[in-house]
């Protein structure tokens, strides 16, 4: 388990989600941006749009979305990841889908960092209250309370996520959705001529007016929206980066280059030691799409 868990200000999903929506239909107007949240937190006593801006926008809502990952920027560049986007746009589809959106991508974050499902797998006859104990005990922060109310937080968005249920002061895992979110996890079971060319074709439409050259977290987001929308597949930005390692970097129809960061605020594509930013793909005589 991590043992430095982020402090959440906003934990609450519906919100998370809400203040998503205003990011994505207003991106690159971080003013448009702040002003749409404004709006979902009226009624909090905030005197002005100034003290808003720090204690709310900047101070609660940004550094909450950023730590889930669910947005990438920074200033007027800030805008959805691909995770993010893939959580908005399955409740356009159906709420099912949307539902398993949200178990798998948080389950991914607490299966790659935090743990918790697992301990509470392990120690199913302790309440709720020890639980939250135990866990904060390996949780590195500035005093046993906050750390225990950092746990806390956390806990309270797996069962908001439909990934654990509380019942009777006791935490168990819906196991269900565990299983199923497991499931859409899964890439070994993924064809991965299948990704290659729906790969091939979101970078041939997302690089036709910037000279070739994509951003791979951009290239993330228009793939996993072609499996969403197409197959009720969940690709995260995680499995995304799996399957693309798996994709030679060239061969007779393809070479594939791949571009360091020059900045920051951007989710890194690591390939064996290195990360990078950008990809791009030149197609041999005859084998374009």
């Amino acid at each position: 388990m991590s043992d430095e868990i982020p402090i959440l200000k906003e934990y609450r999903i519906q919100k998370l989600i809400k203040c998503l929506e205003c990011i994505d239909k207003s991106q690159m107007n971080r003013d448009h941006q702040r002003d749409c949240i404004f709006k979902i937190y009226q009624n909090k006593k905030i005197l002005t749009p100034k003290s808003f801006d720090k204690a709310v926008f900047r101070g609660m809502v940004i550094p909450s979305l950023r730590y889930l990952g669910l947005i990438i920027g920074f200033g007027e560049s800030i805008r959805l990841s691909s995770n993010g986007k893939i959580i908005i746009e399955s409740v356009k589809i159906n709420n099912e889908l949307h539902q398993r959106a949200i178990c798998t991508i948080f389950l991914e974050m607490d299966r790659d960092v935090f743990h918790f499902l697992e301990t509470i797998i392990q120690h199913r006859s302790l309440s709720k209250k020890e639980i939250i104990e135990l866990l904060s005990l390996n949780v590195k922060g500035p005093s046993k309370k906050q750390n225990y109310e950092r746990v806390k937080k956390w806990i309270a968005l797996l069962i908001e996520a439909g990934l654990i249920v509380e019942n009777s002061e006791k935490l168990s895992i819906d196991f269900k959705r565990y299983t199923k979110s497991l499931g859409d996890l899964n890439t070994v079971s993924m064809r991965v001529t299948d990704f290659e060319n729906i790969l091939f074709e979101s970078y041939w439409k997302s690089s036709e007016n910037n000279a070739g050259i994509v951003n791979i977290s951009d290239l993330r987001t228009s793939v996993a929206l072609k499996y969403l929308i197409k197959y009720n597949q969940i690709i995260t930005e995680s499995e995304f980066d799996n399957l693309l390692r798996e994709v030679p970097l060239s061969s007779n129809n393809y070479i594939i280059s791949l571009g360091r960061s020059m900045g920051a605020g951007e989710k890194l594509y690591k390939y064996k030691e290195n990360y990078f930013k950008t990809v791009f793909i030149k197609f041999l005589k005859g084998s374009e799409n």
